[in-house]
């Protein structure tokens, strides 16, 4: 199992969205079954897809993305009917009514469901987000906004690079620092990270170019957020998050009230694995007496929430957890079901 202080998981899935799903809830993910092929459960792991395409991504709202052959994607309904094919590399999932794709050429644009496409021969694209997405028109050019109707989005705002909106925020790069702009393309948070990631409750944590050896917490107006230096931080709920400090060995963690600028008793040997971006359930490795790794599925509280111990974290997309186990994969919801694919 690999363990990286600073790993931060995209996500892990080729076909998924270069995004955050947080702002909205699409309560599925795709599924692997045994022989090799994806489909599609929702959030009670029941079959939406059956397992026989060769990629699938998710539903947002009545439409999921589908791998049909190495060069064909397409649109399904929830009666797995073919609403619309397309030749190309990648395609994700429609959010504010278009999906990003990668043409057989490498280049990006968006098209909905019907087949109309909005824009062709972008050097690069995220997803919509918020009514608006991030694009790089030219290789060596600047990122720009384009809203849903293909009109750029705050006239004269460029970027090295910009990220899709989540939660009102977006991050952008400028001169190789990060920051965050808001839904007005003003700046609130001004480019002079080294790292900037958005942990909830509007909250980021930052790293300094200075201080590369940690980092902390800052507020949507920029300010600095108590006095505690952290390696690793989990989602932020209900104004508490799961830390390892600078000083402590990346296997132990801490829970963080983040008011009291505290934190609390030592979780020895437990590693918070990064890719798990669930606010309600934590997956948790911890190396038993015996030096073996084992993860466990726990709420926030530190009470098993499934039955099962797995050998390992896969992935986690819209609350449903993706498990190993025996060298077989397991799903997890966040009532702690479980469904092993066939």
């Amino acid at each position: 199992m690999k363990r990286s202080i600073y790993c931060v998981s995209l996500l892990l899935l080729v076909f998924f969205p270069l995004r955050n799903l947080a702002s909205e809830v699409y309560t599925n993910r795709s599924f692997k079954s045994s022989s090799g092929k994806w489909g599609i459960v929702d959030e009670n792991l029941r079959i939406i897809i059956p397992a026989v395409y060769k990629n699938a991504g998710l539903f947002t709202g009545d439409v999921a993305n589908v791998r049909i052959d190495d060069i064909t994607w397409g649109f399904v309904n929830k009666d797995n009917k073919l609403l619309f094919s397309v030749k190309a590399k990648e395609l994700y999932p429609l959010f504010d009514g278009w999906a990003r794709y990668r043409d057989l050429n490498g280049m990006y644009g968006f098209v909905n469901e019907k087949g109309d496409f909005l824009f062709s021969g972008l050097t690069w694209a995220a997803d919509f987000n918020e009514e608006c997405a991030p694009v790089r028109k030219k290789k060596k050019g600047q990122c720009t906004y384009i809203n849903t109707a293909g009109v750029t989005e705050f006239p004269g705002f460029e970027s090295e690079i910009s990220y899709s909106f989540d939660h009102g925020y977006a991050v952008t790069v400028k001169d190789g620092k990060r920051g965050v702009i808001d839904r007005k393309g003003t700046t609130v948070i001004k480019c002079m990270y080294k790292w900037i990631e958005y942990k909830g409750d509007k909250y980021w944590q930052v790293i300094n170019p200075e201080e590369a050896a940690s980092s902390y917490l800052i507020n949507a107006a920029g300010i600095r957020i108590g006095k505690i230096l952290i390696k690793q931080c989990s989602k932020i709920y209900d104004g508490a998050a799961f830390v390892n400090l600078p000083a402590e060995s990346h296997e132990n963690f801490r829970k963080y009230e983040i008011a009291d600028d505290a934190v609390s008793s030592l979780y020895e040997n437990w590693i918070l694995e990064n890719g798990n971006t669930c606010s309600t359930i934590l997956a948790i490795s911890r190396r038993g007496k015996d030096g073996i790794w084992h993860t466990y599925l726990e709420d926030r509280n530190g009470q098993p929430v499934c039955s099962l111990v797995f050998d390992e974290f896969l992935d986690e997309i819209n609350g449903i957890l993706r498990m190993q186990k025996g060298g077989k994969e397991y799903y997890v919801n966040s009532s702690g079901a479980v469904f092993l694919p066939e």
